[in-house]
């Protein structure tokens, strides 16, 4: 669980232009004996942070320890938190769907939806397409918490098409076709 806000903007400095997150000169409250503290500061404040540590999906991150208590952090959500002033939800993803790209402007807050949607295809062949038993292509989207069958087609990339139409509807914003689109 991340420490509030107050205590993120004790610990953390950030450069909205460039996305940096920094070590600032920690209250001594922050620890168990003013030495400790002491000791932190005169090695850390001033330094990157949450560089120590890096997701499978490329997130960078690290941990904080206030009063003996550790709380593991991403770079990405504590940033998101001290640009809004508030926690984020379930999900912070990156508009360019770059991990390392922490910016002010590349963060957003998003559902498990919207974040499965702007997903990157992770098997080989066209997203949204699917061959039947007969050959042919199916094609189907989720909205609204039901699966939606959009028809039966000759080839993959006609159905691919019809659900990449269907999902810029739903998705708007978050929707990834898997290769650049218009939203990129």
């Amino acid at each position: 669980m991340m420490p509030p806000v107050e205590v993120l903007r004790e610990c953390f400095e950030f450069e909205p232009s460039t996305g940096m997150l920094t070590w600032r000169t920690r209250p001594v409250w922050h620890f168990t004996s003013p030495a400790r503290a002491a000791w932190w500061n005169g090695r850390w404040a001033g330094t990157p942070a949450l560089q120590s540590s890096q997701t499978s999906y490329g997130h960078r991150g690290g941990c904080v320890t206030i009063q003996g208590v550790q709380h593991k952090l991403l770079a990405h959500r504590v940033i998101w938190s001290l640009i809004h002033d508030r926690h984020p939800g379930a999900i912070v993803s990156h508009w360019d769907r770059d991990a390392g790209q922490n910016d002010a402007g590349n963060l957003r807050a998003s559902s498990r939806s919207q974040s499965s949607r702007d997903s990157m295809r992770r098997k080989p062949g066209l997203k949204g397409a699917y061959r039947t038993a007969s050959g042919k292509w199916r094609s189907c989207v989720w909205a609204g918490g039901k699966q939606r069958h959009l028809g039966t087609f000759t080839t993959e990339q006609a159905a691919h098409e019809a659900w990449v139409v269907a999902n810029v509807k739903v998705a708007g914003r978050f929707f990834n076709a898997g290769y650049p689109t218009v939203f990129d």
